[in-house]
């Protein structure tokens, strides 16, 4: 599978395999658990298996709350309360994994945005999110398209069309690529592909301020 910018096709498999072995190290450096990876082929999977309850685990489960799954996971008060570095690491964290920089994630008005995608039964982290990017960071936010069906299905073709889960989609938070400049991605190849996207926007703003 490709990301596609303007200009650049980066294909993702080894990308993310090489990302993957930059996060398990750093991860080792922090633990004393096992990693290993699965891949499948549509995924690469990091499975960290411990044989104890050791600190780490106890700590992690503090932070998040005794939270386990998707559906109930919310950004950490701790996060909240740290400094703009921490934060930051927080929301690189969260994109390499949940975040897209593609040149067809455009507005109306033609300037290129990152998408930060949310699973859908969870409703409370797009707006804790929101409030982490522009309230701590001065990130602003281009606009938050919600998994609801009569914002993403309102005429029910997908669901006429048998794609009956089809509604349920994930929440987007979107943000115009030159903002998100200043957060960034771990991974390499998204990396780059926010940079070109991020050029763009800023020549496409040059010109318009030029025409007025």
């Amino acid at each position: 599978m490709q990301v596609e910018g303007i200009k650049k096709r980066i294909h993702q498999r080894d990308k993310i395999l090489i990302g993957l072995r930059k996060i398990r190290s750093r991860i080792n450096e922090l633990t004393d658990m096992n990693i290993r990876e699965e891949e499948t082929e549509d995924a690469v999977i990091l499975i960290m298996e411990s044989m104890k309850n050791s600190i780490f685990w106890r700590n992690l489960r503090l932070i998040l709350g005794n939270r386990t799954t998707h559906y109930e996971f919310e950004i950490p008060s701790i996060i909240f309360e740290s400094e703009s570095t921490i934060k930051k690491e927080f929301l690189r964290g969260f994109a390499d994994v949940a975040g897209s920089a593609r040149y067809s994630n455009r507005n109306r008005w033609g300037k290129c945005r990152i998408y930060l995608d949310v699973l859908n039964p969870n409703w409370r982290l797009p707006v804790q999110l929101c409030h982490l990017l522009q309230d701590h960071l001065h990130v602003p936010v281009d606009t938050i398209t919600w998994g609801h069906p009569n914002i993403r299905d309102p005429k029910l073709k997908d669901y006429r069309n048998g794609r009956r889960h089809a509604w349920a989609r994930e929440h987007q938070i979107k943000i115009l690529a030159d903002d998100f400049k200043q957060i960034g991605f771990y991974m390499e190849h998204k990396q780059e592909i926010l940079e070109e996207l991020a050029e763009y926007n800023e020549v496409k703003r040059i010109r318009e301020s030029k025409v007025l």
